[in-house]
């Protein structure tokens, strides 16, 4: 009789004991966190941005949100020391593997600006030579003195914003004569790449432009050069697949930037600007390659 009633009871202890811990709420400290970090499927094994494109010692990048994470203050420049860090963000990210060999860079709409009020008027993830400044011309025949240069890259524009027109490369202002104006400026406008050439450091007189390619598709990549060389011409070249036009152009410096620091800058820089705009709206562009030469 007792090992009959030992048989009884053990099973049916067990199953008020299973029935008691299937049916026990589950409280915070029981669930398995979705984002474990330690969990090796969850670990962000990509490489950072500044290795996927070799950014050395000689690029820093402007985000558009400003110190409190927030759009109404300047916008935020990332060191290159952070840069070398792994600096990774929503603006400034490699895409996940197996396209680990590329950089997304997102700007939206809303975002903050380097300057609000007194310079640029619209936002930017852009990547911004620093700290080298040199000269359009040879200046002073100074020893060591860095003349001129080359802008070698390959993006492509994911996200266009409403205005479909983005720069993504640039020769810019980096003096003290001209550290708030534009000189080069190339841009992929809807399905076109178009570059002008300001003729002043100041103001809009005597800028030229030129397209270099028209039909190109929206996310085609787009390879493209800048040369600023020592005998005051200025080259362009770029190539997109299935897309038409000469895709090269060369137009002389104009006299009021020769002789003038600058520098060159690369990425995603938006044309438009509205405080207001839902988060979403922005434009993306992906970066393959990115060197500059001297």
């Amino acid at each position: 009789m007792k090992n009959n009633l030992t048989h009884v009871v053990l099973p049916l202890v067990c199953f008020v004991f299973l029935a008691a811990a299937c049916s026990k709420p589950k409280s915070a400290e029981n669930l398995i966190p979705v984002n474990n970090t330690s969990s090796p499927a969850t670990v962000n094994t990509n490489p950072s941005p500044y290795d996927v494109l070799n950014l050395g010692s000689i690029w820093k990048l402007s985000v558009p949100v400003d110190a409190n994470g927030g759009n109404t203050g300047a916008a935020t420049t990332i060191s290159n020391t952070k840069l070398k860090n792994g600096y990774t963000s929503e603006y400034f990210y490699t895409i996940d593997s197996p396209y680990n060999n590329v950089v997304r860079l997102w700007c939206p709409v809303n975002g903050a600006t380097t300057s609000p009020g007194s310079g640029s008027d619209h936002p930017r993830t852009e990547l911004i030579e620093y700290p080298l400044l040199w000269y359009t011309q040879d200046q002073s025949g100074i020893s060591g003195e860095t003349i001129g240069g080359r802008l070698d890259a390959q993006v492509a524009v994911k996200q266009f914003s409403s205005t479909g027109d983005i720069i993504i490369g640039q020769i810019h202002g980096g003096g003290t004569i001209a550290s708030s104006y534009p000189f080069v400026m190339l841009h992929a406008r809807h399905d076109t790449v178009i570059v002008y050439v300001k003729g002043d450091t100041v103001g809009n007189a005597g800028t030229v432009k030129n397209v270099l390619l028209k039909n190109v598709a929206l996310g085609a990549k787009i390879t493209f050069s800048i040369t600023d060389s020592t005998n005051n011409k200025l080259y362009f070249k770029a190539s997109a697949p299935g897309a038409t036009g000469t895709g090269q152009w060369n137009t002389d410096v104009p006299a009021n930037w020769r002789h003038v620091q600058v520098r060159f800058s690369a990425g995603n820089y938006l044309q438009d600007h509205d405080p207001n705009a839902p988060d979403s709206q922005g434009s993306k562009v992906n970066v393959y390659s990115l060197k500059i030469t001297h």
